[in-house]
């Protein structure tokens, strides 16, 4: 073979290599997207380790929570809407951390509770049961979660949210929406307890205990329609 013909050869093979580099990468990146419970966020990873947790905290703690105000805490389905925005409150304050887990809130909870917020609502728990934590361990740390609020907060107002539904199709397998349904079972039963309101999101927008269709675009995360739902339903707390 010439030595013509071998650059060519050889330059051939790079760019195919390139080339199926290039594809795997955005396939790679496109399967991400539309699977937000892909296996990249079913991992063991430790919220002290999670970038979002790290760079949403470390945030949180160059901003203060101003008296009488109403936050909104939870994971990425919390922190992606515009609350204030949405309600026309300047009161509300966002304090939803993507990947969060009941675990992960414990951490962070007392630069909420020191700050003595008028209000709370609360939804978190979908992380939890997308990374294999058991319901029964969800279900100790929000136990915990509303213990503490009540303790070092107390006239705090508690509004429990339900844990929204996925849609399967959509982001797959790795959340069984039976759990979802027995661990809001267990969140209605711990909001008489402590006297807190329990608030059903769940049925308003879900259709076959799955998120509807027209609710979302990953199966997951919430469009402006979901939001809208959302908003309807809480409207009246927010306002009391």
């Amino acid at each position: 073979m010439s030595s013509a013909k071998k650059v060519v050869f050889i330059s051939s093979i790079i760019l195919n290599v390139l080339c199926i580099g290039v594809f795997a990468f955005y396939a790679n990146s496109s399967s991400a997207m539309k699977n937000p419970l892909s296996s990249k966020h079913s991992s063991k990873q430790s919220y002290r380790d999670n970038p979002y947790y790290i760079e949403r905290t470390t945030l949180f703690k160059q901003l203060s929570i101003p008296k009488e105000s109403i936050v909104f805490l939870g994971d990425s389905i919390t922190q992606r809407s515009e609350w204030s925005e949405l309600f026309h409150n300047k009161q509300i304050v966002n304090r939803g951390v993507a990947d969060d887990t009941t675990e992960g809130v414990l951490h962070r909870l007392k630069s909420i509770t020191d700050a003595k917020p008028k209000k709370i609502f609360l939804m978190i728990g979908i992380n939890d049961l997308n990374e294999q934590k058991s319901v029964k361990q969800t279900k100790a740390n929000y136990s915990e979660i509303l213990e503490r609020i009540h303790k070092e907060s107390p006239d705090t107002k508690v509004y429990i949210q339900s844990v929204l539904p996925v849609n399967n199709k959509k982001c797959g397998d790795a959340v069984d929406n039976k759990d979802v349904i027995a661990l809001n079972n267990y969140l209605e039963r711990l909001a008489k307890k402590h006297n807190d309101s329990y608030i059903d999101l769940y049925s308003k927008v879900s259709t076959h205990n799955q998120l509807k269709s027209n609710f979302t675009v990953d199966g997951l995360h919430l469009k402006g329609q979901g939001y809208a739902i959302w908003k309807q339903e809480v409207q009246a707390y927010v306002n009391q």
